[in-house]
Protein backbone atom coordinates (compact mmCIF):
# COMPACT_ATOMS: atom_id res chain seq x y z
CA UNK A 1 0.00 0.00 0.00
CA UNK A 2 2.84 2.39 0.82
CA UNK A 3 4.58 1.64 -2.47
CA UNK A 4 1.40 2.23 -4.47
CA UNK A 5 0.81 5.47 -2.56
CA UNK A 6 4.33 6.61 -3.38
CA UNK A 7 3.80 5.84 -7.08
CA UNK A 8 0.78 8.16 -7.06
CA UNK A 9 1.84 10.83 -4.60
CA UNK A 10 5.32 11.68 -5.91
CA UNK A 11 4.28 12.27 -9.56
CA UNK A 12 1.17 14.24 -8.56
CA UNK A 13 3.13 16.59 -6.30
CA UNK A 14 5.83 16.93 -8.96
CA UNK A 15 3.22 17.94 -11.54
CA UNK A 16 1.76 20.55 -9.20
CA UNK A 17 5.22 21.97 -8.50
CA UNK A 18 6.20 22.12 -12.15
CA UNK A 19 2.93 23.57 -13.46
CA UNK A 20 2.32 26.17 -10.75
CA UNK A 21 4.03 29.56 -10.93
CA UNK A 22 6.40 29.98 -7.94
CA UNK A 23 4.53 32.92 -6.35
CA UNK A 24 1.33 30.85 -6.21
CA UNK A 25 2.82 27.51 -5.20
CA UNK A 26 2.17 27.85 -1.46
CA UNK A 27 -1.46 28.77 -2.01
CA UNK A 28 -1.98 25.95 -4.49
CA UNK A 29 -0.49 23.41 -2.10
CA UNK A 30 -2.60 24.75 0.77
CA UNK A 31 -5.79 24.34 -1.27
CA UNK A 32 -4.68 20.91 -2.47
CA UNK A 33 -4.06 19.69 1.07
CA UNK A 34 -7.33 21.21 2.30
CA UNK A 35 -9.30 19.42 -0.40
CA UNK A 36 -7.43 16.16 0.11
CA UNK A 37 -7.88 16.00 3.86
CA UNK A 38 -11.48 17.22 3.62
CA UNK A 39 -12.18 14.40 1.18
CA UNK A 40 -10.50 11.90 3.55
CA UNK A 41 -12.74 12.98 6.43
CA UNK A 42 -15.92 12.93 4.34
CA UNK A 43 -15.14 9.57 2.74
CA UNK A 44 -14.32 7.96 6.09
CA UNK A 45 -17.66 9.08 7.50
CA UNK A 46 -19.60 7.96 4.43
CA UNK A 47 -17.83 4.65 3.89
CA UNK A 48 -18.09 3.71 7.56
CA UNK A 49 -21.86 4.14 7.42
CA UNK A 50 -22.22 2.26 4.13
CA UNK A 51 -20.00 -0.60 5.37
CA UNK A 52 -22.39 -1.12 8.28
CA UNK A 53 -25.27 -1.50 5.83
CA UNK A 54 -23.82 -3.60 2.97
CA UNK A 55 -20.78 -5.20 4.60
CA UNK A 56 -17.09 -4.57 4.13
CA UNK A 57 -16.47 -7.22 1.43
CA UNK A 58 -19.32 -6.03 -0.76
CA UNK A 59 -18.31 -2.41 -0.26
CA UNK A 60 -14.74 -3.13 -1.36
CA UNK A 61 -16.08 -4.91 -4.43
CA UNK A 62 -18.33 -1.95 -5.28
CA UNK A 63 -15.54 0.59 -4.75
CA UNK A 64 -13.08 -1.46 -6.82
CA UNK A 65 -15.59 -1.71 -9.67
CA UNK A 66 -16.28 2.02 -9.46
CA UNK A 67 -12.54 2.74 -9.62
CA UNK A 68 -12.17 0.58 -12.74
CA UNK A 69 -15.17 2.28 -14.34
CA UNK A 70 -13.87 5.77 -13.57
CA UNK A 71 -10.41 4.87 -14.87
CA UNK A 72 -11.93 3.58 -18.09
CA UNK A 73 -14.01 6.73 -18.51
CA UNK A 74 -11.01 8.96 -17.76
CA UNK A 75 -8.98 7.17 -20.42
CA UNK A 76 -11.54 8.34 -22.97
CA UNK A 77 -10.82 12.00 -22.20
CA UNK A 78 -8.06 13.48 -24.35
CA UNK A 79 -6.93 15.77 -21.52
CA UNK A 80 -6.38 12.77 -19.21
CA UNK A 81 -4.48 10.84 -21.88
CA UNK A 82 -2.22 13.79 -22.74
CA UNK A 83 -1.02 14.28 -19.15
Amino acid sequence: SGLANMLFLVPSITLVQRLTPPPLRGRVFAVRFMLTFGAFAASNALVGSVADIVGVSQLLLILGGAMLLLTGLASLLPSARDV
